[in-house]
């Protein structure tokens, strides 16, 4: 996703003691959307105005453990008190007030410093967010100059690029690791995979289960090998999926019908038929027999609508065509007589959603009443699936630090399921969700990233933040949080709702089946984290699985994993015979370098003590 707004944080160096030195972060360089003015008493000749309940995020990047102290925030107002509170990641320093004066505007540019805002803080290495809220303003707002920082970082110069995130650096190897130490008792991942020469399809199916487990962890991180590849685009060659036209008759006789076999098309047979008795004198009663894969195989086709053609050639007099039709109703619908003639020899009947089965066979019905006993040509009769729609995109959610968006399929594949999503802090809720996403500003590219997308199926792709220069990267393999029928051919776990708190990026899932769990998700330099816990299953935990890995494996250097590895075993390939692997820790990864989505994730997940 590109960015329509500013430039990074820029730090200045204000002064260096032995161990520490004092940055500014200028407010406006912050990438939100609140109005900035030009002020001469700024030390940056710019402020940014805010208003109540408005906030303003910085990123700043350590390189290793250390103190964090908020020395002071330089802001001006005039007219009644303002509460602003600071907060670094999710620990909360404190709040100041500003001071009560009116000057009719004259004191805009006088800005004062705000003083420390709470006790030093200890950060590891990695990216750290200041956040500032205004929690409280009169009608006239405040505006913020600048954010005085003191790091305990002796190495930290005025022209650090680690500090100021604009050179990203990978801050600890991430080798699996025995969790003994934390008497994790050992789960295991089942090996359900199958060939595929299609790179659209997630033939890696791997289910992940333990006996007793309540808390774990997934974690995103760029592929092990080194690559500057950076290939992203689909590729549907050999893919066997069905085309959107389902049968198709054309150039068929019907006087010579009378004398013929079936017709066959894509499976589906054309020919006489005497089902449907109407009452209608004619002497053409034409019947097409067809099957449509549906959810149980991962289509749709038996569930969305479609649109049936017909076109009449040969017609010398008006000809009333009735069309009747059976899918998972007991009986036949019947549509409203069109009449057919020489100008107009063409007619569209649209079909609802959920009118076919794929349980059965399905039918339509074809009767042509004329006055006209021979010559009639059926020149094209056919049956596609209907136009669907662009996706519906809507915002939920945007301040400095994230984007969150929900997006309406038009026909997803599990309708007509779809989620709920409500936001904690507002109460604002969203009902026709298929699936929502969450982005993050990025320091070091002036752009956003996509880090986390969740369907309503349960699918969740984690995406770490994008590497300096390169504008994006794509998902690949993915992992379904929640339980999931391990001989599903296309296993779920659908989400009836979610509870998302923007503020700390929590979010309280529900299921259909009555199970739960709370996610929060955080985006460091090199990885991003999905941290699960409170998971309540309605399923036993060692017959259906917590947690499934999906991808896609065509051959190697053709894939999106090609290993799996735990703490305890491997790595072994992901299409090898293998039954199980035992362990506490489990990474899907690729050992060789992969033409298709060539910088999409390793993921790994970390069960952990509840």
């Amino acid at each position: 996703m590109s960015t329509m707004y500013a430039a990074f944080v820029t730090f200045s160096l204000l002064s260096v003691t032995s161990s520490a030195t004092m940055m500014t972060i200028e407010a406006e360089t912050s990438r939100g959307h609140h109005p900035t003015h030009h002020r001469d008493g700024a030390s940056g000749l710019k402020a940014v105005y805010l208003r109540e309940g408005d906030t303003l995020s910085f990123p700043f990047c350590l390189m290793q453990q250390t103190y964090v102290t908020v020395k002071s925030v330089g802001y001006s107002n005039d007219g009644d008190l303002d509460d602003i509170s600071i907060s670094i990641g999710k620990v909360y320093l404190g709040k100041f007030a500003s001071v009560v004066q009116y000057g009719g505007g004259a004191f805009w540019n006088n800005f004062r410093p705000s003083g420390q805002i709470g006790a030093p803080v200890l950060l590891n290495s990695g990216m750290h967010r200041i956040r500032l809220k205004v929690m409280r303003s009169d009608t006239y707002g405040v505006e913020v100059d600048n954010v005085l920082v003191d790091v305990e970082d002796s190495s930290i110069t005025s022209d650090s690029q680690t500090f100021s995130c604009k050179l990203p650096c990978q801050q600890e190897s991430y080798l699996l690791k025995s969790q003994m130490l934390e008497q994790v008792s050992d789960g295991y991942v089942l090996q359900r995979s199958y060939p595929t020469p299609c790179a659209e399809e997630d033939n890696i199916d791997i289910p992940v289960f333990h006996n007793t487990v309540s808390a774990y962890t997934v974690t995103a991180i760029l592929p092990s090998y080194h690559s500057f590849l950076n290939s992203r685009t689909e590729d549907t060659s050999n893919c066997p999926f069905l085309p959107p036209n389902y049968w198709l008759f054309r150039n068929v006789a019907l006087d010579q019908l009378l004398h013929s076999t079936r017709i066959v098309s894509n499976g589906a047979t054309f020919g006489l038929n005497d089902s449907v008795s109407e009452g209608i004198s004619t002497p053409f009663q034409l019947g097409v027999v067809f099957k449509l894969k549906g959810r149980s195989q991962g289509y749709i086709d038996s569930e969305i609508g479609s649109r049936i053609d017909l076109r009449l050639n040969g017609l010398n007099s008006p000809a009333d065509v009735s069309v009747f039709y059976k899918g998972r109703a007991d009986t036949f619908i019947k549509e409203p007589i069109v009449k057919f003639t020489a100008v107009s020899p063409y007619h569209t009947w649209n079909i609802k959603d959920f009118t076919w089965t794929e349980s059965g066979d399905n039918e339509v019905i074809l009767k042509i009443s004329s006055s006209q006993s021979s010559g009639i040509v059926v020149e094209d009769f056919q049956m596609e699936r209907r136009y669907m729609g662009p996706d519906k995109i809507f915002k939920m959610f945007e301040n400095d630090e994230i984007i969150i968006e929900g997006i309406d399929i038009d026909f997803w594949w599990r309708a007509p399921e779809t989620m709920n999503i409500k936001l904690s802090t507002t109460g604002q809720t969203w009902n026709k969700v298929d699936y929502f996403r969450i982005s993050y500003s990025v320091p070091w590219n002036n752009t956003w990233s996509e880090v986390f997308v969740m369907y309503q199926d349960g699918n969740v792709r984690l995406l770490p933040i994008v590497p300096p220069a390169v504008d994006w990267i794509p998902f690949g393999s993915s992992v379904i949080i929640g339980q999931t029928n391990a001989e599903d051919f296309r296993p779920s776990a659908p989400i009836r709702a979610v509870l998302i708190n923007p503020e700390t990026l929590t979010f309280d899932v529900t299921y259909m089946d009555g199970g739960r769990a709370t996610l929060e998700l955080s985006s460091l330099v090199e990885r991003t984290e999905l941290h699960v816990s409170n998971a309540h299953y309605e399923g036993d935990t060692t017959s259906h699985p917590f947690a499934t890995f999906r991808s896609m494996h065509v051959r190697d250097g053709f894939d999106d994993a090609d290993s799996v590895t735990t703490d305890k075993e491997g790595p072994k390939h992901v299409m090898d015979g293998w039954k199980t692997m035992s362990g506490t820790s489990f990474l899907l990864h690729r050992r060789c370098q992969s033409d298709h989505l060539s910088q999409s994730p390793d993921i790994r997940l970390d069960i952990n003590r509840a």
